[in-house]
């Protein structure tokens, strides 16, 4: 049994004040300033009521109805990157827990609350928090460290409050961790390991496209 250590959900915002200078003058929008919530927030499938996207090509749907990232991470970024005050919902996450890419699965079941998610995909780092945090290579650096996230799609809408147990309901496709997905895109990659990871059903479809994309690189 695992624990969902905070919650957080956002809305979309002006991010002007985290344009580094000298980048581009432009204001952009986002919704990865996620604020705390209590609960029990209700967990539909497109995601929590109450939480936005402003990029929906990118963000949100239903293959990334809520967004995954473990609390432990919080203290190597602090280590790592002295001076920023790295914590709970840092990375824009709904759901800060106590378990990692290591830990999970693609295609994993956990009981979240009264919800019932299924892992559909790692997390692709993006530039936008780079900017929000001031470190340009951040996104790299998440990805090198495979300290990522990673999103789930609803089979059951339900409520989920701060301090709720995760268990885990069924693993469909042991081996299949987050973890192994992540070495696959940004590390070393064994031969046909993008074709057998490719094939995993539970996999979201973008993901999968890129790995038969990249499958011989």
């Amino acid at each position: 049994m695992w624990k969902v250590l905070s919650l957080q959900t956002g809305k979309v915002r002006d991010m002007s004040d985290f344009v580094p200078e000298g980048i581009r003058a432009q204001a952009f929008r986002s919704a990865t300033i996620k604020e705390p919530q209590i609960g029990p927030v209700r967990l539909t499938r497109l995601g929590f009521m109450g939480d936005e996207q402003a990029d929906l090509e990118n963000h949100g749907g239903e293959e990334k109805a809520v967004l995954f990232y473990a609390g432990r991470h919080y203290a190597h970024w602090r280590a790592e990157l002295p001076g920023r005050a790295f914590g709970p919902g840092g990375f824009g996450e709904n759901l800060t827990v106590d378990f990692t890419e290591e830990d999970i699965a693609v295609g994993d079941v956990l009981r979240v609350g009264s919800s019932l998610v299924e892992i559909s995909q790692p997390r692709v780092p993006c530039w936008k928090q780079a900017w929000r945090w001031d470190v340009k290579d951040l996104a790299e650096r998440m990805q090198e460290t495979g300290r990522t996230g990673f999103y789930g799609r609803v089979l059951e809408p339900g409520d989920v409050r701060s301090g709720d147990a995760v268990t885990l309901q069924e693993r469909r496709h042991p081996g299949m961790t987050v973890a192994r997905f992540n070495q696959s895109r940004y590390g070393l990659v064994l031969p046909d390991e993008r074709q057998l990871l490719g094939a995993c059903p539970a996999l979201a479809a973008d993901w999968r496209r890129w790995l038969e994309r990249h499958r011989d690189d």
